[in-house]
Formats: C-alpha cells, structure tokens, sequence
C-alpha cells in the first residue's frame, strides 16, 4: 500500500515499511519499492473473506494475498474433469483427490512516482552454526571461517540492529519477533512468488529442477531444486508454497578446485546446447559476469551489485579466451576444438596452445538430468608431451644410422652400376644385356638413397615425399629385372622358336609397370595421401600424443601389396621356369635369388616392424636396412659373377666365337649350350637389337652347325666398340 498517503494500514504490515536499513552507514531507512518493481495482488477475494479496511477518500483496498480466490492449479491433474468419471466412484475419488487449489492473483510492477512498500529480505552475519548473530568476535568473517565483528560496507560501523515487535510473517502474524533484524546489514525487495522456480513449481505442481539463472542475492548463477508443499482447507489440498534448495555453480567451482588442487589436470562443464554457456571450471573463473543494467559493457561495482543497479551475464565458453587467467585460455581453445571435432564422446582430442605451445589431450563426456532438463558436458584436459620416437630428426640416435645405411647402399649400387657400365664391351657383360643391369642397379642406388627422405619431422609435405620416393623407386628398379625375366621366359618359355626382342622393345616394357604405378601414386595423392595424423591414445593413466605419418584407410596398404608383392611373385615364377639355361647367357637362378631373398627379407620387416618396432623412426630404419641388403645383394648377385668371369677369362675356351663384320653389326656366335642335339645361340648386337636364335628342339637341320675349327673372320676397331 502507499504508506505516505494516510491511508489506514494493517499496522502487522505497516512495520515492515520501515524496517529497512542503509548497508552502508546503517540506520533505519523506508522499504520503498523502486519503479519496475514486482509485487502480486489477489485478482478476485474469497467468497469467505471480509472486506478488507477501506482508504480514507472511500475507495476499497485490495484484498489481502491470503484471501484471494481458490481456483483449480493449472497442472494437468488438477484439470481434469472429475465429473465425468462419476460411473467409476474409485476413479473419481482419485480425480478429487489428486486435485490442487491455488490463491489466484497476478504479478504487477510499479509505475513511476508510484510510491509501494515491501517486506524486505535481508542478509544477516552468521556465526559457526548459521545463526544470524551480531555479538562482538562471534560472526564469521567473509568468505573465511575465522571469527570477528559484523561491519557495514563503510567497514567501520558495527551491524547492530535491535527492532522488535509484532511484525506479519514473522513467525505467523501478530506475533512478537525478537531476532527476525538480528545481524540484518543489507534489505532487499524479494518476493519468492515473482522468481522463475516458483513461478514453475505452482504451474507444474511436482517437484522439479530450474534452468541456470542468477540469484538474487548476489547474482551468482546457480539452479534450484523445489517441490511443492500443501496445506488442507475446507478439504482441500491447497498449494501453500515451495521447499526450495539452491546449488549455486560457485559452490560447483569451488569443488572442482578443491578436488582437482595441485594436478595439471583442468576441468571445465559447459551447456550442451548453444551459445555453450560456462557451468564451472576448475580454473576459479565464474560462469557469469555481472554488468551495469544500462550499459552491459561496463562492470558492476561490487558493492553496488545488490543495489538493484547490476544485472548478471552468463559467460559463454568461447568466451573464456579473454579471460585475464591463462589456463581459460586454453579451456576454450580445448572448447573450440572439441566443437570442431563434434564432441566426440570419450575420445581424445589434443589442443595446442600458441603462447606456450603446450599440449593438452582432451576428452569431453555429456551428462544429462533428464528431470531437470539439464544437458551439460564435462570437458577433461590433461597435459601430454608428444613421442619423438615417430620421427628421426637430428640429435636423435637413429639419425646417423639411418644416413649410414642409405648411403652405404647407394656407394655400393652405383658402384657396382659404374663398373658395369665400364666393362659394357667385355662379352660376359655383352651377353647379360648391361644396359638393363646398369638402369637397374642404378635404380637400386636411387631406392637407397630414397630412404633418406625419412629423415625429418613427419609433416604434409614430407609424408607424401616418402610415400612417391620409395614406391616409385621401387617399382623403377624393379620393372627392369621384371622384364629381362619376362624376356627370357619368352625365348624358352614355349618352345624353342626363333624370338627376336630389340632392346627398344625391352624398355617399352617397363613403361607400363612404371606408369601403373605412378598412376597408383597420383590417385592416392588425392583421394587418399600419405599426411600427418594426429594419434592420441589413453593406455592406463598414461596419454601419449603422436604425429604420424599414415593414410585414412588401409587401401593403400591393400594395392601396393597386391601390385608390388605381385611383380615380385610373378618374377619369381617366371624365373623359375628359365632355371635351366646356361648361366653365361641367362640371370635365372640369381633373379630367383634377388626375388626370394626380397619376398622373405619383406615378410621378416612386415612381421617384425608390426610386432615390435611400433614406433615410425624404427619401423624406418629397419625398411632402410632391408632396402639396403636386398638391393645391395641382388645387385651383387648380378654384378659380381659377370665380373669375376671378367677377370678369369680362360685363354681357351669350350665356347667358340665367330665375330664377322656387317654393316657396322657384331654378331656373336656361341655354340655349346645344353639342348636337345646340337644348337647354335647367336647374339647379334647393335644400337636397336639383341636377337638370339634358337633352333627347335630335335630339330638340328634349322641350325648351321658348328665347324671343328671355327672361323673367325677379322672386326674391325668400330666393331669392336
């Protein structure tokens, strides 16, 4: 009512207009409501109430709250319609019981220059046992549990506040209250009947919980579990209030402190839903901030934030980045990444910070109350160092190793290349075709010092590197070997026909091995390439963080074992079936040699590297020693029986010659091969053409026979170049 009008009051309620206090200085001051002010007025009486006093010009006061009309709550229970349930006495006791009744009145605000009181609510001094006190060294100090004085905000002015008397809802109206002001330092406009949770609880009429908002005492943000209680009136189950119990998310952080005090390990609780507002952190930042109600984007003075003047703001998690602490920087780099990552559930997400370049392994987990309507997520950080064994950089151990076994091998293929090329026109080299054994050795150089592109951090750029050198290098100096045994399964394979290959032809060959696999190579580099990927794995309590070097799917994986385990497989049969020749004219039994001591040394690596070398830089030494022993042996296997025979070239020989000279032509006769009958091989050699002649078996007519003394006709310098 207007207390400054002289209007007849309820002198019970008429106390409290000024029972307010000044919680700066202290001092009694009027409770005089602020415009905008809530407050609620019955909208109808009961038909049991009296009138209630009347104002002095004649006009009628409203009535009192506690006289408004009874109406059916708006809970689905209490709307049903009993009456049709008459046929079913049970049914329809249970209707009438199950029935709430609620005071039917409204919330309404004050208007300016509207001058309205209230019963204020104050905040008192406490001692140990929560007992609002104001004897001298018995209150319990601001957030501290040592004891003292209760002050005003000025600091110097001691809380003491005696007021008495019969005020209404102080312990029931007419009723004398002594220690209802006791240690009051601060008086609020606070009616529970104008909050969110009440306002819910009398709608819904079962216990529920609110959605964060600010409390009015402080504007700390917080919810509130409330359930509704009832009184009996002319039998019936009236709503008379809430029970309610509020868990502010300060009280949340203050936990996660405590809990989480002295360990690197953050945890921050955010909303499911967007803009992802903050709950709590172990970091101690809040999860609101209070703001002037008229310009959000100065701060609220602390001691101005119970004066009506401030409002709170939620913080969002995203937000933490301007935060003056610097752990919440990282808390919303770990948010924003998760965000990214869709928040997966319970899988690990690393965040790198740019100040520090710290890592954090984070692992977030949704927790819901599905009765509160409360979907939060709890987002764990740890801090992880990331394994350096994945990579060989330098100062670590297996850095010179690696560069000593690549360049090794690659010395000793081009060293064996070059000799081969040096002794090109000698015809223990003529015959084994050097120009095929030179590319090839060279390629096994080049595979070799391919393996020194695993040096280096395992990056983008260096992934797809490796992953073109060493498969194309591969293939390269395989392709070579792989179609001088298709050529030579050609020429004894089916039969003892006359086939005549030119080298030109040869190496058309190995363009399409070559060019299969750089086609495999360019695809894989867009639809599936070799890049770095980020590994976290929980073993334990342990979390270890890894950047490796790998592709999305095991398809890769799939066709280079099918391509490059085929050619070999392939070569190998191949070989086989040309077992049989004369070693001076055929590689056979040393291509068996390379291929299966390549199939064997690359199953003993695929084992091994899976098995125990688990790390990348291991895995990748051992692939450099096994390129380096099966390029270095098959190399040596080709090379070294072709120049020993070099250096021991008998004087005389069981195998004759006949050198003639045609047209710039070198024709080499050679007779001795083992056949069927006698058979005569002629190699003849110039820039386009090796051809051998082979005559069919038994069929000893097609060939020239040898002569006992055979001719050798006179080669000129050129020829013989």
């Amino acid at each position: 009512g207007d207390a400054a009008s002289g209007r007849a009051k309820d002198e019970s309620m008429e106390k409290h207009y000024g029972a307010c206090v000044n919680s700066t200085v202290g001092g009694e001051i009027p409770c005089l409501m602020n415009t905008g002010g809530k407050y609620t007025q019955c909208t109808a009486m009961a038909p049991s109430s009296s009138t209630g006093p009347s104002f002095e010009d004649g006009e009628e006061e409203a009535p009192p709250l506690f006289d408004c009309l009874l109406e059916k709550c708006t809970d689905e229970a209490s709307q049903r319609d009993c009456d049709a349930l008459t046929n079913n006495e049970t049914e329809h006791s249970e209707c009438l019981a199950n029935i709430k009744w609620c005071s039917s009145y409204i919330i309404k605000e004050a208007f300016d220059n509207e001058t309205l009181g209230f019963i204020n609510r104050g905040n008192h001094c406490i001692d140990r046992t929560g007992v609002p006190s104001q004897m001298l060294e018995e209150v319990v100090q601001r957030d501290t549990m040592e004891l003292g004085n209760c002050y005003y905000k000025d600091g110097s002015t001691l809380v003491h506040r005696d007021r008495v008397g019969d005020f209404a809802y102080c312990g029931g109206n007419g009723k004398v209250c002594n220690d209802t002001f006791v240690g009051a330092y601060i008086s609020r406009d606070y009616d529970p009947r104008w909050r969110g949770w009440y306002i819910a609880t009398k709608e819904l009429q079962k216990p529920n919980w609110s959605p964060p908002y600010p409390f009015f005492t402080n504007l700390e943000m917080g919810i509130t579990f409330s359930v509704p209680i009832y009184s009996m009136q002319d039998d019936k189950n009236v709503f008379a209030g809430v029970l309610a119990i509020d868990a502010t998310f300060e009280d949340l952080t203050r936990f996660l402190q405590t809990n989480y005090k002295g360990t690197n390990t953050v945890v921050a609780i955010f909303e499911q839903n967007e803009p992802h507002y903050m709950i709590a952190s172990s970091t101690g930042s809040s999860s609101a901030k209070t703001v002037l109600a008229e310009d959000e984007t100065k701060p609220c003075p602390k001691a101005e934030i119970n004066s009506g003047f401030c409002k709170a703001i939620r913080i969002k998690a995203s937000d933490l980045i301007s935060s003056e602490n610097e752990i919440d920087h990282i808390v919303s780099s770990a948010f924003l990444r998760q965000k990214e990552e869709g928040f997966p559930d319970a899988e690990l997400v690393s965040t790198k910070t740019n100040e520090k370049m710290l890592l954090y392994a984070t692992q977030s987990k949704p927790f819901s109350i599905e009765e509160a309507s409360l979907d939060w997520t709890i987002m764990i950080m740890t801090p992880v160092e990331t394994e350096g064994a994945d990579q060989i950089v330098k100062g670590d151990t297996l850095f010179g190793a690696l560069i000593t076994v690549a360049v090794l091998g690659f010395v000793i293929c081009a060293f064996l290349a070059g000799t081969i090329l040096y002794y090109r026109n000698k015809r223990e080299v003529i015959v084994s075709d050097w120009r095929f054994m030179t590319i090839s050795v060279g390629g096994c150089a080049l595979l070799n010092l391919s393996c020194l592109s695993f040096l280096g951090p395992n990056t983008d750029a260096l992934c797809l590197t490796r992953m073109w050198l060493v498969h194309w290098f591969f293939v390269f100096a395989l392709s070579f070997l792989f179609v001088k045994t298709y050529r030579m399964y050609k020429l004894l394979g089916s039969g003892y026909n006359r086939v005549t290959i030119t080298h030109a032809k040869a190496a058309r060959l190995t363009l399409p091995l070559i060019a299969l696999q750089t086609l495999i190579l360019l695809i894989f580099t867009f639809v599936d390439p070799n890049k770095r990927n980020e590994i976290i794995e929980n073993q334990g309590s342990n979390i270890t963080h890894r950047y490796v070097c790998s592709h999305d799917t095991q398809a890769f994986f799939a066709v280079m074992l099918t391509y490059e385990g085929g050619l070999i497989l392939v070569g190998c049969v191949l070989a086989f079936k040309t077992r049989n020749l004369d070693d001076e004219f055929n590689e056979s039994k040393q291509i068996i040699f390379a291929m299966y001591d390549l199939a064997v040394i690359g199953s003993v690596l695929l084992i091994v590297s899976k098995a125990v070398a688990t790390s990348q830089g291991a895995q990748r030494v051992l692939f450099a020693v096994g390129v380096f022993w099966t390029t270095c042996f098959a190399s040596l296997v080709f090379v070294l029986p072709r120049l020993i025979r070099v250096r021991r070239r008998p004087s005389q020989s069981n195998i004759t010659s006949r050198a003639t000279t045609r047209q710039g032509t070198s024709r080499v006769t050679v007779s001795g091969m083992p056949s069927q009958g006698n058979t005569r091989v002629t190699f003849v050699q110039n820039e386009d053409i090796s051809s051998v002649m082979i005559p069919e078996v038994g069929n000893t007519n097609s060939a020239t026979e040898p002569s006992s003394e055979p001719e050798e006709a006179p080669v000129s310098s050129s020829d013989k170049k």
